[in-house]
This record gives C-alpha cells, structure tokens and sequence, in this order.
C-alpha cells in the first residue's frame, strides 16, 4: 500500500486531532543545503524524501510525537548533519553494517554508500532513504539501521510504500498510541519496532 505525503498525515489527524501544529513549518534553505550535499556526493535528491520535508521540516520539539513509527520525523538541518556524520570515513570505519532478512542492502562503509537518515530514536536506530541499493533494491527504499546491533532491515521499497506500512501497522497493532500525562505518540505495540523485525518476518512467511 503507498500513500502520498500529504494523505499519509490527513490519515494520522485521526489519532492526532492537532497534527498540524506537531509539524513544524517546511525549511525550504535547509532542504536545498540537505539537497546540496546529497548532490555533491554524486546523488540524485529521492523526489519522494523532497516532497516529506517540502511538506514539514520534522517534528515540533514540544510535541515530540514519533510519527515515523515510533522515531521522531526531524527536521532537514539534522537530516543533513547526520547524512553528513554517516558519510564519513573516519566514523563509518568503526562499524560493520550487517542486512537481515534482504538482499537489497549493500553491506559497505555507509561512507561508500548513500542514505539519507529522516528519522530517529534515543538508542542510536534510523529510518533512512537508501540511494545505494543492491542489485535487488529499489533506489530510494528505506532502511531501518540499528546503531547497537549493527543491523539493516528493509523497511520498504519507498518512503510511500513506508507510510503504508506505518498506516497497516497501526491497524494491525504492531504500532499503537501512547498516552502518558496527557501526551500522546507512536511506539511500537511491545519493545521497539527493530526488535519486532524477527517476529514480523516471520509472521509476514508463514
């Protein structure tokens, strides 16, 4: 299932009635320096990763709402500092990136490779586009990397194909609603959503 950009968040105002004023407004000389680099690395900008931020430019810090099942959408000023942190050499020399479950994941250097991080968690996990799939991947899938277990899922083959599963998750219950002080957000049903990810492939083979 895709869903475009702008359905994907009509969709989560019914479990975020003031989903509006959760998102901050587009930062459109952030998305053009993000644009920039990803460019000068010898990449052609994910139009789909272009229309996201031209649509918000992440989450509002007061309302953290982790809208990016359970990860927090930041903002195009951090994507670009964290694309620019996973492309160096001297940081990407210390880990050994390991694909499970697929073969559409290069296993390189994030130096060598190019994803574009537009969501995160406190314990060092990213959603990322990957411009750099292999041979069976799709250009502009997304990856779920865990920064602990040194681990790259498949998460889908584009980022509407992912707001999809974040939609089928919700539904299913694998992601829920949180509500703690009156503050409500995303988090996966049991755990974290990477931990879940042996118990969802198997679920999704039987």
């Amino acid at each position: 299932m895709n869903i475009r950009v702008d359905d994907f968040f009509m969709i989560l105002k019914k479990y975020f009635p003031d989903m509006d004023e959760r998102l901050k407004k587009p930062d459109k000389e952030a998305l053009n320096c993000l644009k920039q680099a990803v460019s000068e690395k010898g990449y052609e900008f994910d139009p789909q990763l272009s229309s996201l931020y031209e649509y918000a430019d992440g989450e509002n810090d007061d309302l953290i709402t982790s809208v990016m099942a359970g990860f927090e959408f930041i903002s195009a000023q951090k994507a670009l500092d964290n694309f620019l942190f996973f492309s160096d050499p001297q940081y990407a020399s210390n880990y050994e990136w390991k694909r499970k479950y697929t073969d559409a994941v290069q296993e390189k250097s994030s130096a060598e490779l190019c994803w574009i991080p537009f969501a995160h968690d406190a314990s060092r996990c990213f959603f990322a586009v990957d411009l750099t799939p292999d041979i069976n991947g799709r250009k502009g899938q997304v990856i779920g990397v865990d920064g602990d277990t040194h681990k790259v899922y498949l998460m889908a083959g584009s980022l509407t194909e992912f707001f999809g599963t974040i939609i089928q998750y919700l539904y299913d219950g694998i992601l829920v609603i949180g509500d703690e002080e009156e503050e409500r957000y995303m988090e996966a049903g049991t755990g974290h959503l990477l931990d879940m990810m042996d118990e969802i492939h198997t679920a999704e083979n039987k």
